[in-house]
């Protein structure tokens, strides 16, 4: 699943990447109780921007680690984040 999913993130064929909508790039994690589940964990300027380029993925691209997904497939649950340490706090923390 990592290798396929890779495969499509870092080529040349993923509009996720090309959108001026995307704030920083998705971090995958695997579930450390559950290897078999994944979570993918991106920030964007705009949610429905996202939903867009998702469902064009789904229907056009199709890429290859989206057969390995059971169950409804690849529907993410979005979310609106509310806080978050600044980086002068974190710059702060390295230098102590």
């Amino acid at each position: 699943f990592v290798e396929l999913f890779n495969e499509f993130d870092y080529g040349d064929n993923n509009p996720f990447h090309r959108s001026r909508a995307q704030v920083k790039d998705g971090v995958l994690c695997r579930d450390a109780a559950d290897p078999d589940h994944f979570y993918l964990i991106g920030e964007w300027a705009d949610i429905e921007e996202h939903r867009r380029i998702r469902e064009l993925v789904a229907r056009e691209i199709k890429p290859e680690f989206v057969q390995l997904i059971e169950g409804r497939g690849f529907v993410p649950t979005y979310a609106q984040i509310v806080s978050m340490t600044p980086q002068e706090v974190l710059d702060k923390s390295q230098q102590q």
